[in-house]
């Protein structure tokens, strides 16, 4: 049992609101599993909103209106007294949960605290479970303890963009924006003051925003990688780190284990279109099915590397891009022919499919660069659209209206996304939760890029080794299919 003391219900409540952004993979995908760089980038406008109330109902709720229950049909609403939502989940309760956290596996709860959450929750369907329950993982660490008889919480999840299940990063951009709203509802409780006021403000044509601190970013990251551990098991942390820092991560697991994850800035804000094909993909299926082709014998194993090291050598050539400063439309050019080299080479390995092999014709008709992205066989593609703006400028205000491109696309059957790169991470942004935050615009702090200078590896090393790759893996796999 758990004794709770009363709260005068006449004190003002509390509010506070964050959102995050999803993540695109630019390049590496698969070639990472095997210790190669991967590089990812945010969305900046597609992003999802979280908003932390502490209400005078004594009822811990936790509404995501955005996603059903497919085993009910109804969308998904959470709620249980406080008293009975401590006497559960005490045990995930921190008293230390404003304490910086430099390392994102500080917060990461035990297997048996994890089995103890579980147990905890009301019966529903898969996907939903697992969003519930790192919502109430995350209630309980950072806001249970200022929660009283008459005290409750309400937190509401809303897309603000954000397409659920796309392999956009959104179950790590929900965890990123409820752990930046939950902490800045505890903060607020403990200090009296929102922490909000001390962020960095950034330029925008919507609600008041603000970047939270380095300090701030690092605590974020912790939790949200916490909460990624529960929601999906083993997470690299690369979605969460970039939908909480923005910008550019540059990713690889190298053989020993360990996680290597930098951030990088350098790449001016581009405009993508992000095409979902809406063909299912099951990412786990699509990396075992490629491992037993390379392990099945010696002559397979060096082909795929071979492809392998050739996505690596344009991500290594992408990286030089990022460091070497020039005009944003020269890096255009370069930019969309690394695009369509790492597509190509994705196909060879066997992860491409013939939908996303429409959305890149139907995009080279319009003179623009595709790619899937993510682990392939379906899923989402991005076309390259060119620089935000005519000069970058992050206030640029949108093109109304679809093009001709998303009207083909969406003719089609497909959804299209559009949104800027490589803007900012995790915001805090005003407490009106009728207020929109899906028109405010990216900050580019980057200098303006670059024609791609030939390095030692070279545009011909990354074209030789791509084309004997085709060559090689193309007739092997026939022959092992």
């Amino acid at each position: 049992e758990i004794d709770l003391p009363e709260e005068n219900p006449e004190r003002a409540m509390v509010s506070s609101a964050a959102t995050a952004p999803g993540k695109v993979i630019l390049f590496g995908e698969h070639a990472v599993v095997y210790g190669r760089n991967a590089v990812a980038a945010a969305l900046s406008d597609l992003r999802v909103r979280v908003t932390s109330f502490l209400t005078d109902t004594g009822v811990v709720e936790i509404d995501l209106p955005d996603l059903v229950d497919e085993s009910r049909g109804e969308t998904v609403f959470f709620s249980m007294s406080v008293k009975e939502f401590r006497q559960r989940f005490r045990i995930f309760e921190a008293d230390d949960v404003l304490r910086s956290e430099q390392s994102m596996k500080g917060r990461v709860p035990s297997t048996e605290q994890l089995e103890r959450l579980s147990s905890a929750l009301p019966d529903c369907s898969s996907g939903v479970r697992k969003a519930i329950k790192a919502m109430a993982f995350l209630a309980a660490a950072t806001v249970a303890p200022v929660l009283t008889a008459r005290r409750g919480l309400r937190v509401v999840v809303k897309r603000d963009g954000l397409p659920v299940g796309a392999g956009l990063g959104s179950s790590a951009a929900l965890s990123v924006a409820a752990v930046a709203s939950l902490l800045r509802l505890r903060a607020t409780v403990e200090t009296s003051e929102d922490p909000a006021i001390q962020a960095e403000p950034l330029p925008s044509d919507g609600p008041s925003v603000g970047r939270p601190s380095a300090e701030w970013q690092a605590r974020i990251n912790a939790w949200a990688f916490a909460s990624e551990v529960v929601m999906t098991g083993t997470p690299s942390g690369i979605d969460n780190t970039v939908s909480c820092y923005g910008a550019l991560v540059k990713y690889q697991k190298p053989a020993d284990g360990s996680t290597k994850i930098r951030l990088l800035e350098g790449l001016p804000v581009f405009e993508f279109l992000l095409t979902n094909t809406m063909v299912p993909r099951e990412t786990s299926v699509l990396v075992a099915g490629l491992r037993k082709l390379r392990d099945s014998s010696a002559s397979f194993t060096h082909a795929v590397d071979s492809i392998f090291d050739a996505i690596e050598a344009i991500t290594e050539e992408f990286m030089s891009l990022v460091t070497h400063p020039k005009e944003a439309q020269h890096l255009l050019g370069a930019l969309s022919r690394l695009v369509t080299m790492n597509h190509a080479l994705l196909n060879a390995l066997g992860v491409g499919h013939r939908e996303l092999d429409v959305v890149a014709t139907t995009a080279e008709a319009f003179g623009l660069a595709t790619k899937l992205t993510g682990a392939g066989g379906g899923g989402c593609a991005f076309t390259v659209l060119g620089p935000a703006g005519s000069t970058g400028d992050c206030q640029e205000p949108r093109i109304p209206g679809e093009s001709p491109l998303e009207a083909e696309l969406q003719s089609r059957g497909y959804q299209c996304f559009r949104s800027q790169v490589a803007g900012p991470g995790v915001l805090w942004v005003s407490n009106d939760d009728s207020a929109s935050e899906s028109s405010h615009r990216t900050e580019s702090h980057a200098r303006v890029v670059p024609p791609v200078v030939a390095k030692s590896i070279g545009r011909a090393f990354v074209l030789a080794a791509g084309l004997i790759a085709l060559s090689t893996v193309r007739g092997a796999m026939a022959r092992y299919n």
